[in-house]
């Protein structure tokens, strides 16, 4: 029975940090806080950081997916602006047709037309463009492992000789890249958008899948949306930990996501996934 722990974006800016997992800035002397903190997740990561400890024997493989953004990017305010020169607010929304209409226009001329095709491919999916605060930016504080699980996984590294393997995902500008095995619309010129066949051979050999991360409403939904459509199979051999994971809140005038995220694991659940806890799933494995 092999085992593999998928853990998404277990990173410090989706995590809501208590004050001793805030570290200073060395040039302004200031707390670097947490970008986009999903309520709870601090804890989700405590979790699972005692249950890759006490179940280290019983996972044989551990993948980690990692969000990493330029500052310029489609979901960042700063890649937009309106008539009267405003960048969007964190959780506003963009459509191909408010760039029609001119209600949002890149601020870069140059970008209009790749952010225009991006646009109307997502919504024609039925999916919407939400604009997000700037987070996990590559190589600043915030796009690190959280503390907690970056030392459980690195023990189990060690105990195992067994090295853990990262999927990196959001580099590109023009698309966002929610799930780890393919940006939500793939650039044919960019093959780090495109689907990750190495990596989802790699996490489908197992004869279970543990899924793990945040946030549950958004790049962990993807990813186990991604692995059922490339295999509808699969969707038996995953377990998801519904403690080591959270839901964005609710938006004012915007989607219920944790009420969204219910309904999704009730969905999961009737295909054939198994929703439970990370102490539950040590109970039903002794």
């Amino acid at each position: 029975m092999r085992t593999h722990l998928l853990i998404v974006d277990p990173q410090d800016h989706f995590c809501d940090l208590p004050l001793p997992y805030q570290p200073l800035d060395p040039l302004t002397g200031r707390l670097q806080k947490p970008a986009l903190p999903v309520p709870g997740s601090h804890d989700d990561m405590l979790r699972l950081a005692e249950y890759i400890g006490a179940n280290s024997d019983d996972i044989d493989a551990i993948t980690i997916s990692l969000d990493g953004h330029n500052k310029i990017h489609i979901a960042h305010p700063i890649f937009w602006h309106n008539r009267n020169g405003e960048e969007p607010k964190p959780y506003d929304s963009i459509t191909a047709d408010e760039m029609i209409q001119g209600t949002w226009m890149t601020k870069d001329p140059h970008f209009h037309a790749r952010a225009m095709r991006y646009l109307r491919k997502l919504n024609a999916a039925g999916k919407r463009h939400t604009i997000w605060p700037e987070h996990c930016l590559i190589g600043e504080w915030g796009s690190n492992i959280h503390h907690a699980v970056r030392r459980a996984v690195g023990r189990w590294s060690e105990k195992t000789l067994r090295p853990i393997s990262y999927i990196s995902k959001g580099a590109n500008l023009f698309s966002e890249h929610f799930g780890a095995f393919a940006a939500e619309v793939p650039d044919p010129e960019d093959p780090s958008t495109m689907f990750n066949e190495a990596a989802f051979e790699a996490v489908i050999e197992a004869d279970e899948v543990i899924v793990a991360g945040e946030a549950s409403s958004h790049c962990v939904r993807e990813t186990v949306e991604q692995i059922k459509d490339a295999n509808p199979l699969m969707i038996e051999r995953i377990t998801m930990l519904a403690d080591c994971m959270s839901p964005v809140p609710a938006v004012p005038d915007g989607p219920d996501f944790p009420a969204l995220t219910r309904d999704w694991f009730g969905k999961m659940k009737d295909l054939g996934a198994t929703i439970t806890t990370s102490v539950e799933w040590r109970i039903n494995k002794s």
